[in-house]
């Protein structure tokens, strides 16, 4: 199952992907349909589901801030 993590724009998603993929979370850039999500996030970074405390340990570390966490 895939977990994503939404962003607000295409930049937050750039920097997760590479925080993801550069501590070896395979990630990818989604684009999402806005009524998605409670704040109308466009993008995100979707992931293994069960990798997904790690994820967000990387993304709080790096200070990379993500709307809502979908799926899982």
């Amino acid at each position: 199952m895939m977990c994503i993590a939404s962003m607000k724009n295409m930049t937050d998603a750039h920097r997760a992907h590479r925080a993801l993929s550069g501590a070896g979370v395979r990630a990818e850039i989604v684009g999402l349909d806005p009524n998605m999500t409670k704040h109308g996030c466009a993008y995100g970074v979707s992931f293994a589901c069960n990798e997904k405390e790690e994820a967000q340990r990387l993304l709080a570390s790096r200070r990379i801030n993500y709307g809502e966490l979908l799926g899982g």
